[in-house]
């Protein structure tokens, strides 16, 4: 029996051999149905580009608070700014009427911004109200919070800030009073009272001097009380020319400071997939002005969570989601320029594919638009709108 088992071993080895190979060659078989069906076995890549079912650009009537204010007119646009302050800080109580040398309003204008024509603008003593959204164009008369008594004139200069005086009698008739109850300040408004003008201003530097002798003796200097008018916004006038919702070119930014709502058609992404690439494509359109040497904008997408049409020209109405979807910075627009994509985050093609979901698009913005002239990009009655890019890949084949 001894001899028999060299041969024993030797047929288990031949038939090891033959088992594996075998096995590797069904191994290779498999793999490459694997690779037939995507990259690394993971299932069938699709990719999707998707044109807008709606577009339009849409305004706002809300107050604005950001650094850069408006006032004055250009065209259809016209602006008010309006400042006010919870705390004075005023001469000493013992200072009299006569001690008072000058009280000015003081209005820098933003420095980023074009050089003004020289325009005439006046503030107003106004009972301003809430420091909320809740402010917006028309609401008084003639636009805006209701003005009151005209106060003071100041020219625009690009050299230097707006500068209102008031009579050194309001340091008694008014500014006293405001001090010791600053909730009786009305506020002041700049408003144009000429139409040659748009001018931009610097929100966060706008003051209050009140220059005064405080004489211990006949050759004291002057002193000066400033009060820092940390309350402000902007308002200005409807969008104009409104939209149709038939335009071939859509305004985004500018100083109507314009948002596109874009919504694409509904699309399905299978469970278990791998979402590779959600992009935002905006088409520019060739009529657009190039922007200045060095400028750039940031622009922002965000979800939208209500209804509209290509009806709506304001956006206060919308429901948004507050959640920032993309961002794409130092945008620089040049004649050169036919395109600006934007990345989306995989979860909203996720969120758009779900059951029952609610896809109404987007809404995109320029952050600051003031610095720069609006882009305008094709809409979906152009020969190139924008688009959405998406790309996944499909779950992992069964194993054999």
């Amino acid at each position: 029996m001894r001899p028999l088992a060299p041969l024993l071993a030797l047929l288990l080895v031949a038939f090891l051999a033959a088992s594996s190979g075998c096995s590797t060659r069904q191994d290779k078989i498999l793999a490459n149905k694997r690779l037939l069906r995507g990259p690394g076995g993971l299932g069938t890549t699709t990719r999707l580009s998707l044109t807008p079912d709606r577009d339009t650009y849409v305004g706002t009537g809300r107050a604005f608070f950001s650094p850069t204010l408006l006032v004055g007119v250009d065209g259809p646009l016209e602006a008010q700014s309006y400042f006010s302050t919870s705390t004075w800080t005023l001469p000493p109580a013992t200072i009299p009427q006569d001690s008072i040398v000058s009280i000015t309003v003081v209005v820098p204008i933003d420095s980023l911004s074009d050089a003004p024509n020289v325009s005439s603008f006046i503030a107003l003593s106004v009972n301003i109200g809430a420091f909320d959204s809740s402010q917006v164009w028309g609401t008084g008369p003639p636009n805006g919070p209701a003005p009151g008594l005209t106060v003071a004139q100041s020219d625009a200069n690009i050299d230097s800030p707006l500068r209102f005086a008031l009579p050194a009698s309001y340091y008694t008739d008014y500014l006293k009073g405001w001090g010791a109850a600053p909730a009786t300040f009305p506020g002041f408004a700049v408003v144009s009272a000429t139409a040659n003008a748009l001018v931009k201003l610097d929100a966060g530097g706008a003051h209050v001097d009140i220059v005064y002798f405080n004489r211990p003796t006949a050759t004291s200097p002057s002193s000066t009380a400033r009060t820092n008018l940390t309350r402000h916004f902007s308002i200005r006038s409807p969008l104009s020319p409104a939209p149709t919702g038939s335009e071939t070119a859509l305004v985004l930014g500018g100083d109507f400071n314009t948002g596109l709502l874009v919504r694409f058609p509904s699309f399905s992404v299978p469970e278990g997939s791998t979402v590779n690439e959600a992009t935002l494509r905006l088409r520019l359109d060739p009529s657009f002005q190039p922007f200045a040497t060095g400028d750039t904008v940031r622009i922002t997408v965000q979800r939208v969570d209500s209804t509209w049409t290509e009806a709506e020209v304001s956006r206060d109405q919308l429901k948004l989601d507050t959640t920032t979807l993309g961002v794409r910075s130092a945008i620089r627009v040049s004649a050169q320029d036919s395109l600006v994509a934007i990345a989306l985050p995989p979860s909203i093609v996720r969120y758009w594919s779900a059951p029952g979901a609610v896809n109404e698009g987007v809404l995109i913005l320029i952050a600051q638009p003031y610095y720069t002239p609006p882009i305008l990009a094709r809409s979906r009655e152009s020969i190139l709108p924008i688009e959405l890019r998406i790309s996944y890949t499909g779950p992992p084949p069964a194993k054999f």
